[in-house]
């Protein structure tokens, strides 16, 4: 018996330590809070949100902690911090979200994004102006992908991201953004963008070294897709010659294996590259190349017939020209090379005796 009276006095001294010590951290940021409203009335917005940070920070009650995040919302946004606005804005969406208009937060969110997408940068030092802080549009934009995916503004937001994860060589990322927005928003007017930039990317990617030729198949049925669901859209004439250009791609790197295989003696395999652009791209600039190589194997694919072989008889009369003779040019030394007016035979020299004789071995 006296065991548990001692151990309901010991819980009930456990519970009122719990309560003072909860009470004090909520006067404690109580404190702080009026200290930061007292800094937001004079215009020092900066010490302010230091002030609703720490209120923040020592809150243990919802409500409070709600409250100094939002006051230092609004103290950043005010000094002009606006990826430190976008934090305190995330924390009330993720923690607090029944304690604010979460559609007018993640509004607000998009716009700091939008912000640093046009070129914002936040001054992380007042007495260095010059020095700016990096873009943060990305990670506003992914915050917000995850709070609100459906949001009326996400498939605007979506090609913002492809651009910039295409900007900052994060091309994976960029290709399934595309590949999303695809799949989830194929009513909306933006959706064209997509396929047009998704098409764009596999396209530069070939360009840049397609192995075995699939970026170039990917991008041409990306362009053809494109084509088919926006038949009136005035990209299509450079849709078409993008499709012309994918062509002349995997031709251009057949040409290139088939120069290899030929490089190292394996005719054999150099001549079953050259015949893929002989049937599947007779209309590439690389046929003639395709033509030159085969002849430079000297085992044609498509062996002549005797006739063919026959010189043909000209419709024309040749004749040639009567023989003169040379005369001689000099080339002063140092002179370039440029040539100068032919030396005239005087007929004073003895060695003009001899001219008969060594005529024809000038």
């Amino acid at each position: 018996m006296l065991r548990k009276i001692l151990s309901y006095a010991f819980c009930s001294f456990l519970l009122v330590l719990s309560f003072s010590e909860t009470f004090a951290t909520d006067v404690e940021s109580e404190k702080a809070y009026q200290e930061g409203m007292a800094e937001f009335s004079k215009g020092s917005y900066k010490d302010a949100a230091k002030k609703f940070a720490a209120a923040e920070l020592f809150a243990d009650t919802h409500l409070l902690k709600s409250n100094a995040l939002k006051k230092k919302a609004e103290a950043y946004r005010k000094a002009d911090m606006k990826f430190h606005e976008f934090e305190a804005l995330k924390r009330l969406t993720e923690d607090c979200p029944d304690q604010i208009d979460f559609k007018s937060a993640v509004a607000r969110e998009y716009e700091i994004g939008n912000s640093f997408y046009e070129g914002y940068r936040d001054t992380p030092f007042s007495w260095v102006p010059w020095l700016k802080d990096e873009d943060k549009s990305l990670e506003v934009y992914e915050a917000i992908m995850k709070q609100s995916p459906f949001a009326s503004f996400v498939p605007e937001m979506m090609l913002k991201m492809g651009t910039r994860y295409v900007t900052t060589r994060k091309v994976d990322k960029a290709i399934e953004i595309c590949k999303k927005m695809i799949l989830q928003y194929k009513s909306s007017e933006l959706t064209r963008f997509a396929y047009i930039d998704l098409a764009n990317i596999h396209l530069q990617q070939a360009k840049s070294g397609d192995g075995d030729g699939s970026k170039a198949r990917e991008a041409r049925t990306m362009f053809k897709e494109f084509i088919e669901k926006y038949p009136d859209a005035k990209e299509i004439p450079w849709a078409k010659n993008a499709i012309k250009k994918t062509y002349e791609l995997e031709a251009e790197r057949l040409l290139g294996i088939a120069k290899y295989y030929n490089s190292i003696e394996n005719t054999n395999a150099s001549k079953k590259y050259i015949r893929e652009i002989l049937v599947n791209y007779p209309e590439t600039k690389s046929i003639n190349k395709a033509y030159a190589l085969l002849d430079e194997i000297e085992m044609p694919l498509y062996p002549k017939t005797l006739e063919q072989e026959k010189e043909e008889p000209s419709k024309y009369t040749v004749a040639s020209f009567p023989q003169e003779e040379d005369k001689l040019l000099v080339i002063p030394q140092n002179s370039g090379r440029k040539w100068i007016s032919p030396i005239t035979d005087m007929g004073i020299s003895e060695d003009n005796l001899e001219k008969d004789k060594f005529k024809n071995k000038l």
